[in-house]
């Protein structure tokens, strides 16, 4: 996902975020007679293979697609995977120490575009020092 998201079809990790959780939510609602696999959830399952549940997205791809929005300048993206991860609970999808400082960098990197004066007077200040 690193690399998809640092070229220039980028965008694809979000398709690819999004599927993966519609897939663990509709795995989580249940298959069955009242409740069909779609063609899309079906799609590169072999033939004959019993249904395997899909899991929503781990932390470790959460929060690699929450620093990809974050440095593409994709802030309600950001703001929805990490509600989404805080929605999970003690899941394996849950923020981590590495999401909570991803978060934190991304405000960093808005703050640096909002007011580029400011952080270049405070890196002046800093390195004049003794």
């Amino acid at each position: 996902l690193q690399y998809l998201g640092s070229g220039r079809h980028w965008r694809a990790v979000f398709d690819i975020f999004d599927s993966l959780c519609a897939a663990a939510a509709a795995t989580a609602e249940g298959a069955g007679p009242a409740n069909p696999v779609t063609k899309e959830q079906a799609k590169g399952q072999r033939r004959g293979e019993p249904q395997r549940a899909s899991r929503a997205p781990n932390s470790h791809v959460a929060t690699t697609v929450l620093s990809i929005a974050g440095r593409r300048g994709e802030l309600d993206r950001v703001r929805s995977i990490f509600q989404w991860m805080r929605s999970q609970g003690g899941s394996r999808s849950a923020p981590t120490a590495y999401t909570y400082t991803a978060y934190i960098q991304v405000g960093t990197l808005v703050d640096q575009a909002l007011y580029p004066k400011s952080f270049n007077s405070k890196a002046q200040t800093l390195d004049s020092k003794p």
